[in-house]
């Protein structure tokens, strides 16, 4: 019963942790998308778009 439960546990971790690696490179590419939406910032980062 212990085994089963801490099992259930850790897959939602897993889940849980995919999710975030998800949400974060999509803040990623947000943040990019933006950087190539002000010139400015592109000059000076140099940033290839």
């Amino acid at each position: 019963m212990l085994s089963a439960i801490s099992y259930q546990l850790s897959s939602i971790s897993y889940q849980l942790s995919a999710i975030s690696y998800q949400l974060s490179a999509i803040s990623y590419q947000l943040s990019v998308i933006s950087l190539c939406a002000t010139p400015t910032l592109r000059e000076q980062l140099s940033v290839k778009c």
